[in-house]
């Protein structure tokens, strides 16, 4: 039982229905207050929740989804792409890179097959004599001037030599014509000077001309063909039985002034590819050849005619003389080493003709 206080014992039942009601009042306030107290705790709770939704929903917008999924669409095509693009690159790279070997694989196997055939073509030219003699030390000018480049060709032609007994070896006869060769008796007179022609050219004619009416001769003037030699520094030749066209061309443009300094070699070949170079040539048909006009021609097939006209061959049998004569289809030049002398040969333009060096008065 609840302990009634004195004062309720004293108060009236007026005042003590006023202190009930009093009671009854404050308890359903105290309840109302806390019921406000947590309706607003819940409110607030609502409130925090449906704030973090909002900030959620952003990035669960369909917009929003459909802008990040076509950026991730973009982005991986765009490397993908970068990625295609590098490996094609790499793969055109690689195939230049391969044509680039086979073309100059096929380009060193030509020039290996050319080489061995002008190899081939000057040795079969160099023994076309009478004398095996003269064809061995023929075959050992070849070998000292370096005109032989294979190493199995130069081994096997120094053992022959080394091994070779005087009168043997390989020699062929020039056909047609006995062993031995006339020796020359020439008395021609200096052609007309031609104002066509440059100063130069026209002292290389009187000079050809004056040492073909020498009629030097291989056995009867050796001593002249020597000094043709001498016109070559880099080789030191005592035996006059090898092969002077080279030489014979070389003394006379030193004895002109060689003003265009041109080289001075014993292969034709090379002193045409100097004048190329120096753009001292021309070809049949470009222009007309005059007396005066050095010829370099080929000895041997003319299929490889184009690559020596464009200098593109560094070695080949050839032959060389000065214009003494000349018409539209064909001239007649002055040549050493033919028939083991001077001589006047004449030629038709389309007979394995290089081309023409015309000397400049610069």
């Amino acid at each position: 039982m609840t302990p009634v206080s004195s004062d309720a014992i004293d108060a009236s039942p007026e005042q003590q229905r006023w202190q009930a009601d009093l009671r009854l009042r404050e308890r359903e306030l105290d309840i109302k207050e806390r019921a406000a107290a947590q309706e607003a705790a819940q409110k607030t709770r609502e409130f925090e929740a449906k704030l973090a939704d909002q900030k959620w929903a952003r990035w669960t917008n369909p917009l929003v989804l459909a802008v990040f999924a076509a950026a991730l669409a973009a982005l991986g095509n765009a490397w993908l792409a970068y990625v295609n693009g590098e490996a094609q690159r790499a793969l055109e790279l690689t195939r230049s890179q391969e044509q680039i070997k086979l073309e100059r694989e096929k380009a060193e196997g030509q020039l290996r097959i050319e080489n061995s055939k002008a190899e081939a073509a000057r040795i079969l030219e160099v023994i076309k004599t009478a004398d095996p003699e003269k064809a061995a030390v023929n075959l050992a000018f070849l070998l000292d001037a370096g005109l032989i480049a294979d190493d199995a060709r130069k081994a096997a032609l120094k053992t022959f030599l080394d091994n070779r007994k005087p009168g043997e070896g390989p020699s062929i006869p020039p056909t047609g014509a006995a062993a031995t060769f006339s020796r020359p008796n020439y008395n021609l007179p200096i052609p007309p000077e031609n104002p066509s022609q440059t100063k130069a050219a026209t002292r290389l004619l009187g000079l050809a001309v004056a040492e073909i009416n020498r009629n030097v001769d291989e056995e009867a003037t050796a001593e002249r063909v020597l000094q043709y030699w001498r016109a070559i520094p880099s080789i030191n030749v005592t035996n006059t039985r090898m092969p002077w066209s080279g030489a014979f061309l070389s003394w006379l443009i030193r004895e002109t002034g060689n003003n265009d300094n041109l080289a001075m070699a014993p292969a034709n070949i090379a002193i045409w590819r100097d004048a190329l170079a120096k753009k001292l040539t021309f070809i049949p048909n470009e222009k007309q050849a005059l007396p005066g006009d050095i010829v370099i021609f080929l000895r041997a097939s003319a299929e490889n005619l184009e690559d020596v006209r464009a200098g593109k061959v560094l070695s080949v049998p050839s032959g060389a003389g000065i214009v003494y004569s000349s018409s539209p289809d064909k001239f007649s030049a002055i040549e050493g080493n033919v028939g083991n002398a001077i001589r006047l040969h004449e030629h038709l333009m389309t007979e394995k003709i290089v081309g023409f060096i015309r000397l400049s008065d610069r």
